[in-house]
């Protein structure tokens, strides 16, 4: 990245960096003096300019009517370039590190009313954005979140909470994926669509989970 390319940055303080699954961490960023940050739309990414000088993209996975706020899960990457570690393990809340305003390069069409959200492993972070995004609109969906297992799956507590289940979604977290269960209509819904909306867990590792978000995200 040359000094042109080179996004405006502002300084964010750091409110949390919390473990959520094996090797994922939760950070949480705010303006110190409480004003509201930029707005978004779900599917943006922030970039950061991680303790070693690094800049390294995250996608937010807060709502995007929140605007006090902007949150992104971080995977660390043993293989990686050493942005992800170094963000994990030497920040602290309280910190405050240089953030890019949120750029989106995967938005969701405005017209859609019904989607369908395949996630595997880190990809997940910017579909919790667009589940937020979408329930707020009134609109369907489901989701299938393949992970390696259950304890390397972040949000699983969140996807499993009453009023995700209140909605007509179907989650799966899923071992090894099908994919008629993503191309053909659900076998398990009801003619209406509707769906208990429950999360199956399953214990075994899938290493088919890797996605092009979980391989993008590599820090």
């Amino acid at each position: 990245m040359t000094a042109t390319d080179q996004p405006q940055m502002m300084p964010l303080r750091v409110m949390r960096n919390d473990k959520i699954a094996d090797g994922i961490h939760l950070l949480e960023f705010r303006d110190a003096g409480g004003q509201p940050l930029s707005e978004f739309s779900a599917g943006a990414h922030i970039t950061i300019r991680v303790p070693n000088g690094a800049l390294r993209k995250y996608s937010l996975c807060s709502d995007p009517a929140e605007r006090d706020r902007y949150t992104v899960a971080v995977k660390r990457e043993a293989n990686g370039r050493g942005g992800s570690s170094n963000l994990i393990d030497n920040v602290k809340a309280g910190d405050e590190l240089m953030v890019a305003a949120p750029v989106n390069d995967f938005g969701l069409p405005p017209r859609a009313q019904d989607f369908l959200f395949i996630a595997g492993g880190i990809g997940i972070t910017p579909i919790m954005a667009m589940i937020r995004q979408v329930q707020a609109e009134g609109k369907r969906f489901r989701l299938f979140y393949c992970t390696r297992s259950p304890e390397t799956a972040a949000f699983v507590d969140e996807l499993s909470k009453p009023d995700r289940a209140a909605r007509p979604v179907k989650h799966r977290i899923c071992q090894r994926p099908d994919l008629d269960d993503f191309l053909l209509p659900d076998r398990g819904l009801n003619p209406s669509g509707e769906s208990g909306g429950a999360v199956r867990r399953h214990d075994n590792a899938v290493r088919a989970a890797d996605s092009y978000n979980e391989r993008h995200a590599r820090t």
